[in-house]
């Protein structure tokens, strides 16, 4: 996914479309502008500056759209900040407070919020409820699937079978690079891990 968001690497084969467009090698700030955001699976290090508040961590990826000749419409920034407080959920909705305060599924919810900022068409989502308790994680599965219900693409990685099989339409079982098996509208943990079992014993 970081592949995909233009943060690392380069494409040697192979080809994406977004919205039937070709899609090359980009910029995280240009897949932004696209429509393309990564939520990261390490949050504390790649998806949040910890030190900084709440309200500054859910625009830091969307402030040009608040800003006029530099200077930015701290009216504007904070109603989408409240908003944004709301449509995740955060417990407490303090936008002042240091993101470092947070519990661990508060602080995936800003993460989230941010991704949200952007109004994004793609949302690439790499383990997004590693080490959340069972009620944010109940949470971020209820915000996932009404962004699927209002037309945005998900793209999720994940290692945790039932969220996997919960929550796609279609599923690549991907093994040492390579794609153990395809599956569409669903499948089994045991069809998971045959596909995954049979693509080792062949390599």
């Amino acid at each position: 996914l970081l592949h995909l968001f233009g943060a690392w690497g380069k494409r040697t084969r192979g080809e994406v479309r977004v919205n039937g467009e070709p899609y090359t090698q980009s910029t995280p700030a240009r897949s932004i502008a696209r429509g393309l955001v990564l939520v990261s699976e390490d949050r504390k290090e790649q998806g949040l500056v910890l030190e900084q508040s709440v309200g500054f961590n859910f625009t830091l990826s969307s402030l040009r759209a608040f800003a006029r000749l530099g200077v930015v419409d701290a009216q504007h920034e904070q109603e989408l900040q409240r908003s944004l407080a709301e449509r995740v959920q955060l417990r407490p909705p303090r936008l002042d407070m240091p993101v470092a305060a947070l519990s661990g599924g508060n602080q995936q919810k800003v993460v989230l919020g941010r991704a949200l900022a952007s109004a994004p068409r793609v949302l690439l989502l790499d383990e997004p409820t590693r080490g959340v308790d069972v009620g944010a994680k109940a949470e971020i599965y209820a915000l996932i699937a009404e962004l699927c219900a209002r037309g945005v693409a998900v793209v999720l990685v994940t290692s945790e079978l039932p969220e996997l099989i919960g929550l796609s339409d279609r599923i690549m079982m991907m093994v040492e690079g390579r794609i153990g098996g395809r599956f569409e509208g669903g499948a089994s943990e045991e069809e998971l891990l045959a596909a995954a079992l049979g693509t080792q014993r062949a390599s």
